[in-house]
């Protein structure tokens, strides 16, 4: 996967549970934890020691950190009566599942099964940057990402333009899930019809169908979660209102 797709997931993931738990900082955390892997196992493996590794796919992709992570969010947890380490752990969860790491056996179980599989890459950041400005999933990431920061920032806007941004907001956040929901379809016919453009990087039918259904239940919650007035406290929140939401 690519590292807006990351990113994009993570601030759903992040907009879910600040709409459950009322704290806006679990956006931010999901997002960053979501890309936390890339940013730290492709410079290890591609930049800096690439003949240890050869792979940008090591330790932040094993399952063994997924198990830390959750490990030192539950003591966290424990001591200071704060999930931020939890939410770390599902960022870095979600991460290892959108990157379809049961593909890569020898890598995510490290280091049961032996050392890193090595991949062969010539100019890998620029292959990089030419799958990242080429892929369809990566722009539709990054309007997903420009209509969130909108929704988040609204208050802002309306300065400029009050009548124009006065339910946009709700608009955006009720756009998430249809958006979700279409592109899960898409997947879900690839999947039982077919591989998809080999462009988009999704090019396997069974991650595909795994995808489509994660999308769909994601599509699912995030609408449940925009029919009650917890979401219409929370966006008044993020909209700088710091009044305790509703529960």
């Amino acid at each position: 996967m690519f590292l807006l797709f990351h990113l994009c997931t993570g601030l759903l993931l992040g907009l879910f549970v600040a709409g459950t738990v009322h704290d806006r900082r679990t956006i931010g955390i999901c997002a960053i934890a979501a890309v936390l892997p890339d940013l730290v196992d492709k410079p290890l493996g591609h930049l800096l020691f690439p003949a240890l590794f050869g792979t940008g796919r090591i330790f932040f992709h094993t399952l063994l950190i997924l198990a830390v992570a959750c490990l030192v969010g539950s003591l966290v947890l424990w001591k200071y009566r704060t999930p931020i380490g939890l939410y770390v752990a599902a960022g870095i969860g979600l991460h290892q599942f959108f990157d379809a790491m049961w593909r890569e056996p020898t890598n995510w179980f490290w280091p049961a099964l032996g050392w890193f599989r090595q991949v062969s890459y010539d100019n890998y950041f620029l292959h990089a940057l030419w799958g990242e400005l080429t892929s369809p999933i990566e722009w539709l990431a990054f309007i997903a990402i420009c209509l969130i920061i909108l929704a988040v920032s609204s208050s802002r806007l309306r300065r400029l333009a009050p009548r124009a941004v006065a339910s946009l907001p709700r608009l955006l956040l009720d756009m998430l899930p249809i958006a979700l929901a279409v592109v899960s379809l898409l997947l879900l016919a690839w999947g039982v019809f077919g591989r998809a453009p080999g462009i988009i990087g999704l090019d396997h039918r069974f991650d595909n169908l795994i995808f489509a259904c994660a999308g769909l239940a994601g599509a699912v919650l995030l609408a449940i979660r925009g029919r009650g007035s917890s979401t219409e406290s929370l966006l008044a929140w993020m909209r700088g209102d710091q009044r305790k939401p509703e529960t």
